[in-house]
């Protein structure tokens, strides 16, 4: 950015850490650590006090999110490094991102074969609470509901 756009941007928005902390959930102390780390740029004023931009707003959102999405904080530092090279390093980010992307649908995938094991187990269990509450045996499971336990099993350990 020129100088003018930054001129604009610092009045734009001026937000405190304690201020930001209120919006977004995040300890003040959490917030230091990100810029410690280098994954925000968080201009100051005259006297020291931390002055959240627009722009570092948007560097924290990002930041979230691709914490949440389990990226780890080496990579994280790498991100915002290469971000701070500027547009030298767009390859690079992307390259990133697109890696980073392919090991969140990998993730939901097994999240998904997860979620189905559960779904079996739990039905299984309800009908099991059914009967008890009824004074009957526990169902036996039957051969379809076993094979359909056991591929998940096995879905599980790929």
């Amino acid at each position: 950015m020129n100088n003018m756009e930054d001129e604009i941007e610092q009045d734009d928005m001026k937000l405190s850490i304690s201020e930001v902390s209120k919006l977004t959930g995040i300890t003040p102390s959490n917030l230091r650590f990100f810029e410690s780390e280098g994954l925000l740029e968080v201009p100051r004023e005259g006297s020291g006090r931390r002055v959240y931009t627009r722009r570092a707003m948007s560097e924290l959102a990002a930041v979230i999110c691709m914490k949440k999405t389990g990226m780890d904080l080496k990579d994280l530092k790498h991100f915002f490094q290469l971000v701070r090279e500027g547009e030298d390093s767009l390859q690079e980010r992307y390259q990133m991102l697109k890696d980073h992307y392919e090991s969140i649908l990998q993730r939901l995938d097994e999240l998904e074969k997860i979620r189905n094991y559960s779904k079996i187990k739990m039905d299984y269990i309800g009908q099991c609470c059914e009967a008890y509450e009824k004074g009957l045996p526990a169902p036996k499971l039957d051969p379809a509901y076993l094979n359909s336990f056991l591929q998940q099993i096995q879905n599980m350990q790929h």
